[in-house]
């Protein structure tokens, strides 16, 4: 499940051609042989969740199940419920059956294969506007990718160990070696002030933050130091971090880069950083954690951040 809160910038929506306009831009990427639900609270989109086209009886109980779960939490009072898929009349009966779970909540159901939409079974369908569809090549300043694939592509790490970033890896973890906790976190610090909303960041400076965040203590006070105000800069330091670690070391940038994706409401990109992250390190403890906050699809805006870490960090690191 791929889910995405209203942390986005508004959009306004006023008729289904904006819905089949504004999936891709909050998910970051146009969902093939997906079930996308919308939950809007107070004539406010709440969040969107998007899930594989349930391929057996019992799959599309628990996707029922799950979205009744999610409407619930988020006190929706209205839903729509969106089938993305090349061959829309087989996917009208799901629609049906999630409808029914979501019980009194007014639900519009709609299918589209991001040129045309449906709006029932027997809607012979109509052509998006072509301004539509190229209308979501980008959004908040971030691409919108063709499929989750390309998406996940983002976050694989390096397509070549190369003996620089061996030979880097191997000097950055003799030198961490011989630094205590505390003044790990303080060159951590150092790297995080010189670095955000820097976008050419040296091989040696991302490689020294992600030997530095493979310890959880000092991951952990990095997560803290992303705020709702700095995490669209921590998505560019981690995401660029992330592209030069190897897998060894990929867990810590890849929980960084999931934090504060998720802070900046692009839970596709949260969930395909811990998908990785998952693989690589089943048991660790923030991974665990954050699953747990994708997973429920937790608001962003509950979080509340550590303002005062930057400044702060210093001083506890000296004292």
């Amino acid at each position: 499940m791929t889910t995405s809160s209203n942390a986005h910038p508004p959009v306004r929506i006023t008729s289904y051609v904006d819905f089949c306009q504004v999936i891709p831009l909050m998910l970051g990427f146009r969902p093939h042989d997906s079930l996308v639900l919308v939950l809007i609270s107070n004539r406010t989109m709440a969040m969107a969740a998007r899930f594989d086209l349930p391929d057996t009886g019992a799959v599309a109980i628990e996707v029922a199940r799950h979205c009744a779960d999610l409407a619930d939490r988020h006190d929706a009072d209205e839903a729509v419920l969106i089938g993305c898929t090349d061959t829309p009349a087989g996917v009208w009966g799901l629609l049906d059956q999630i409808d029914t779970g979501l019980g009194s909540i007014p639900t519009h159901l709609l299918v589209t294969d991001h040129h045309r939409y449906w709006q029932g079974p027997d809607d012979p369908g109509r052509l998006l506007p072509e301004d539509a569809v190229a209308g979501t090549d980008r959004f908040a300043g971030r691409p919108v990718l063709n499929s989750r694939e390309d998406l996940a592509d983002t976050v694989v790490g390096p397509d070549r160990v190369t003996d620089r970033i061996t030979e880097v890896i191997a000097e950055a973890e003799q030198f961490n070696d011989h630094l205590t906790v505390t003044e790990q976190m303080s060159l951590l610090h150092e790297l995080i002030i010189e670095s955000l909303g820097v976008a050419d960041l040296s091989l040696e400076s991302r490689v020294i933050a992600a030997v530095l965040v493979d310890d959880p203590f000092v991951r952990e006070h990095a997560r803290l130091s992303i705020t709702h105000d700095t995490a669209a800069d921590h998505v560019t330091l981690w995401g660029r971090v992330v592209e030069v670690a190897p897998d060894e070391i990929a867990t810590g940038p890849l929980c960084l880069l999931a934090m504060a994706a998720w802070l900046t409401g692009h839970g596709a990109l949260m969930q395909v950083c811990l998908e990785r992250a998952g693989w690589l390190s089943p048991d660790d403890e923030m991974v665990l954690h954050l699953s747990l906050l994708a997973e429920a699809a937790v608001d962003p805006r509950t979080w509340p951040g550590r303002s005062d870490v930057h400044e702060s960090w210093r001083d506890d690191a000296v004292s």
